[in-house]
């Protein structure tokens, strides 16, 4: 009688490939910034994702638009601008996310498609990575597709808004603004959960629509 034998190889394969797919959401980007398991006591992590469109539009109420650092452009007959918000500088805030500002466009985002209109935007650090969503009437609309943050130091003074075309898109440079080095990680309904444990640098955002 014949026995069909596993070979060896191929079920390590299968046993790695079982472990993979019991690991949390979003392990596998984030592992390497991670200083400490657990999260300290009283702390509320964050994950990968859209936050909710209503703590977007609470967060605008609590922030302090700053008029004299507006911005506009103009890109092929279309008026774009963006009103900055100041940074927060509550570490309990900065740990949940920051309002940028909130940008009026005539045009459509080439990259993500975000239809001309008034959008709150609001960007978050997750164990070292950035995103960023426009919200408008208590709705996140879009996420922007790239996000890019420059090491500004210790540079605290706040730049004008910078827009620049890119390939298919548009994007709004603006900060800088206050970011973790370091974060403490807990897996909670099978999603990493990440929470600042380490500030010390700010970083300028370059967000493309």
């Amino acid at each position: 009688m014949s026995v069909n034998v596993m070979p060896r190889q191929y079920l390590t394969l299968v046993l790695a490939a079982s472990l993979i797919a019991l690991l949390p959401k979003g392990a596998e980007a984030q592992s390497d910034q991670v200083t400490q398991a657990g999260v300290p006591a009283g702390k509320k992590g964050i994950r990968l994702g859209a936050p909710p469109g209503a703590y977007i539009a609470e967060r605008l109420r609590d922030a302090e638009l700053d008029e004299d650092r507006s911005a506009k452009a103009e890109q092929d007959g279309k008026k774009i601008s963006f009103l900055p918000a100041r940074p927060t500088e509550k570490l309990e805030d900065a740990a949940q996310g920051h309002v940028l500002g909130v940008l009026e466009t005539e045009m459509d985002g080439g990259e993500t498609g975000l239809p001309a209109g008034r959008y709150t935007i609001f960007a978050k650090n997750v164990g070292g990575e950035w995103e960023a969503f426009a919200e408008v009437d208590g709705a996140v609309v879009k996420q922007a597709l790239r996000v890019t943050a420059a090491d500004a130091g210790d540079e605290s003074k706040l730049m004008k808004p910078r827009f620049e075309a890119s390939e298919g898109g548009w994007c709004w440079t603006t900060g800088p603004y206050p970011a973790p080095t370091a974060w403490a990680r807990y897996d909670y309904r099978g999603y990493w959960h990440y929470y600042p444990t380490e500030w010390g640098r700010r970083a300028t955002l370059t967000v493309c629509w």
